[in-house]
């Protein structure tokens, strides 16, 4: 995975849209190879209710 904004879409449908969202990917890009693990830790960090319902 690269950094960067993740969007996050919820709903029955495209047309049909009931939750947004969304989280910032902050480290390094991590780049795999055949002996590759198939974990990578992460943090985290919950946002307050005000900034959620704006996104």
């Amino acid at each position: 995975m690269e950094p960067g904004d993740v969007h996050v879409l919820v709903g029955a449908s495209a047309a049909d849209v009931r939750l947004r969202g969304g989280f910032t990917l902050t480290e390094a890009a991590r780049v795999v190879g055949r002996d590759r693990e198939l974990l990578t830790p992460t943090t985290v960090t919950p946002l307050d209710d005000g900034a959620a319902a704006g996104s």
